[in-house]
């Protein structure tokens, strides 16, 4: 059956503005990210890393670990995804996922981290020189904890020293939960 001539008009010209709309909130130039994220650049790579590890609210005493970690840029650079496993001496397999980004709202670093125990963490963090020092939570049985993680880089940012630290009295003194160095193998 042959369509009517004027009731293809406004299906054309619908189609015609719908493409127009379509294009123009496409059009433009694409975002970028805040100069301050480019810092986060410091994480790209292959890492690997080892360390000891202390009994708490977490779990036991992971004692000497290994792992490895990627790290890469994702979603046009304004983000920061870091995969890591590890395996202690007891042979526990641990792995996890961590987002960095800048928010230029607040001008802070923040991050999510969620690992293979069901686990999640928020943080923020401070960068001053080679010394990132993020501050935050992580709920485990249902309790909250208030997190400290500190990396100091070397110089040339092929290494670094970190140490991890929790407060169950809101920050008034804080236990080491783990300690490792890192040494990047390739950017």
């Amino acid at each position: 059956m042959k369509t009517a001539p004027f009731l293809q008009r406004p299906f054309v010209l619908l189609s015609l503005l719908s493409l127009i709309l379509a294009t123009s909130t496409h059009a433009g130039q694409q975002p970028q990210p805040a100069p301050e994220a480019a810092v986060l650049k410091i994480w790209l790579g292959e890492w690997t890393y080892e360390g000891k590890g202390e009994p708490s609210p977490f779990g036991p005493a992971s004692g000497k670990y290994k792992g490895r970690m990627t790290s890469r840029l994702i979603l046009g650079g304004f983000f920061l995804e870091s995969r890591w496993q590890d395996r202690n001496e007891a042979g526990y397999f641990a792995q996890g996922l961590h987002i960095r980004g800048y928010d230029p709202a607040t001008r802070t670093y923040i991050s999510r981290g969620y690992e293979n125990d069901g686990s999640a963490s928020a943080a923020s963090t401070v960068v001053h020189g080679n010394t990132w020092t993020s501050t935050g939570t992580r709920t485990e049985q249902g309790r909250s904890y208030k997190t400290r993680y500190v990396v100091t880089f070397a110089r040339d940012g092929r290494s670094a020293t970190s140490v991890a630290e929790y407060s169950d009295d809101e920050g008034q003194t804080w236990r080491t939960w783990w300690k490792d160095t890192m040494k990047r193998l390739r950017k």
